[in-house]
């Protein structure tokens, strides 16, 4: 058979396979499965490098938890955070999930699942805090909630409105220094450099521990 026709094949297959809830692809063939309820779309990246993606279809066909690695929430409606919260397999999403804590499967929800969180502080507050009771009791079961990463943007530094004027070093013969602030550390290696006199800026600032360290060194200080 051509080659070319062999692969249109695979790809049909693959396709179909895709449409009925479950994303495969060749060079995956072997690997673990992982549930997906929501939406493949949501899925990391590195997830979907690591595992066969399983659509809920997948766990209403075969109902059987074990066939799963993992369990991955990326879309959940009020209804069913409430069963598992209860313990309830009322639906097959909250079956699956049900099933999989208490077969020690990792389950793991994307807190975008998690609709409500949007409308904190706008509505009924005690509601809120009975999804939210919710939310944490599937947290005390085991389920492991992640955060949306959300991209970084770099922005390039604002120009400083204001700048300091630049120091003149003053000219002459004698040692200048350009330094607005002349501390102790400063004034000790003019010093041991054997000045006898230091020029500084006009508007140069010295320290007290500096001008010790002069008048004690016999160093006259000239201000241009």
């Amino acid at each position: 058979m051509d080659e070319a026709l062999i692969q249109k094949v695979m790809e049909e297959v693959i396709k179909t396979l895709n449409q009925s809830g479950v994303y495969l692809s060749p060079e995956k063939e072997g690997m673990p499965r992982m549930l997906v309820i929501g939406d493949f779309d949501d899925v990391p990246l590195e997830e979907k490098n690591q595992y066969i993606l399983m659509g809920i279809d997948d766990y209403e066909k075969y109902k059987n938890i074990r066939r799963y690695q993992k369990v991955l929430i990326t879309k959940l409606t009020l209804a069913q955070l409430s069963d598992i919260a209860l313990g309830r397999d009322g639906c097959s999403t909250s079956c699956a999930v049900v099933n999989a804590l208490l077969r020690g499967i990792d389950v793991v929800m994307r807190d975008g699942a998690l609709w409500h969180r949007k409308l904190a502080g706008k509505g009924s507050p005690k509601l809120y805090s009975v999804l939210e009771n919710n939310v944490r009791q599937l947290e005390s079961y085991g389920v492991k909630i992640i955060a949306e990463q959300k991209p970084v943007f770099m922005h390039e530094p604002k120009p400083a409105k204001f700048a300091a004027p630049p120091v003149t070093v003053p000219e002459g013969s004698m040692k200048p220094t350009a330094d607005r602030l002349i501390t102790e550390s400063i004034a000790q290696s003019l010093v041991s450099e054997g000045n006898v006199q230091v020029c500084v800026a006009k508007n140069a600032i010295i320290t007290p521990s500096a001008w010790d360290i002069f008048k004690k060194n016999k160093v006259e200080i000239i201000k241009k």
